[in-house]
């Protein structure tokens, strides 16, 4: 028996990129009851979104990338753990847990658990704008971070900050801002 995702084009399956997206996000949202750990599932999502973002080409990092976890719980840490040395478009995947510190230099990404910066987010984004902020906390995109894993009646979700991506020159897929459950652009 095939399930389906209700509200889901079906024209997103005929691509490449359409299949691993919904391998990735849609059927892991039916799956979230079926064992699977909620820190696993947000590490997940996270390897996906930095697979379909681009960074500019001037900050693109180079042989590695360098994924920071903020207030991660030890759960959060051992499941993002499990990225380590995994390759995304031809850059080896660097896992570093920024414990209490909240040193944000040589991250590329900084997943913030449960609000866990140490100042707004509209101050990071300003002194690093090369940082791509992804969070758990409910009101992470009205903070100014720029992807948000949100909880909703038992399924993970993401919003998108679209206007923040686009300030910070990020690229992110077309298909995957079609995926997004909020994308907030100027104006909004």
């Amino acid at each position: 028996m095939t399930r389906q995702c209700p509200g889901r084009k079906r024209g997103i399956r005929g691509t490449p990129l359409g299949g691993a997206l919904l391998l990735a996000f849609s059927c892991l949202l039916l799956a979230t009851g079926a064992g699977f750990r909620s820190e696993k599932l947000k590490a997940a999502y996270v390897f996906n979104f930095l697979k379909f973002t681009q960074w500019p080409e001037s900050l693109r990092p180079k042989p590695k990338l360098t994924l920071c976890l903020a207030n991660a719980t030890p759960e959060l840490e051992q499941a993002f753990a499990t990225l380590e040395g995994r390759q995304i478009n031809s850059q080896q995947l660097a896992v570093r847990n920024l414990g209490n510190h909240y040193e944000s230099a040589g991250c590329q990404v900084l997943f913030l658990h449960q609000g866990g910066a140490p100042l707004s987010l509209h101050q990071l984004s300003r002194r690093n704008p090369e940082l791509l902020t992804i969070g758990d906390d409910e009101n992470f995109i009205q903070q100014g971070g720029l992807i948000a894993l949100i909880e909703d009646q038992g399924h993970l979700q993401f919003d998108i900050n679209l206007a923040q991506l686009r300030h910070a020159h990020f690229r992110i897929s077309a298909q995957l801002l079609k995926l997004a459950r909020n994308t907030r652009s100027q104006g909004q």
